[in-house]
């Protein structure tokens, strides 16, 4: 596939998000042994929807394995919050035992009230004047290291 076919695909799928953002409530990605955030902007820059990228089950250059648990308005199917646990691999070697522990809930760790596209914008602008918030989302981003 050519990179000039990806950005076609790319777009198709912007214009879809954009088209349904009423509809779409969450745009969740997995498998990239990351854990951040992506605000998708529309035609006309106003953000339309959120890539919330969480990271592996699988180990890889060192990273703990994790996972999320995501909490849904039942009525409105509103994303409300995550949780992300995480299994410290040194521990578990070291005590043959092992655990899950809560790494953070996005909303208590980044002080923001739910997981809407204004939260979101929220903790951006957070990050632009604290370096506390930009410095927890550095962290965060490449956290969950067993070196």
């Amino acid at each position: 596939m050519s990179f000039h076919s990806f950005i076609d695909w790319s777009e198709r799928f912007l214009v879809l998000v954009e088209r349904y953002t009423d509809t779409i409530k969450g745009q969740i990605y997995g498998h990239v042994h990351q854990d951040y955030f992506s605000i998708m902007k529309g035609t006309k820059k106003q953000p339309v929807g959120i890539g919330m990228v969480g990271p592996s089950l699988s180990t890889y250059v060192y990273l703990y394995p994790a996972f999320r648990v995501y909490d849904m308005n039942e009525f409105t199917h509103d994303l409300i919050d995550y949780t992300q646990y995480h299994l410290d691999l040194l521990k578990a070697n070291k005590e043959l035992k092992a655990e899950w522990e809560v790494a953070y809930k996005f909303t208590e760790y980044y002080g923001v009230p739910d997981l809407s596209i204004e939260s979101h914008e929220l903790l951006v602008e957070k990050m632009k004047v604290s370096n506390k918030v930009n410095s927890r989302m550095i962290m965060r981003h490449g956290e969950e290291r067993c070196i």
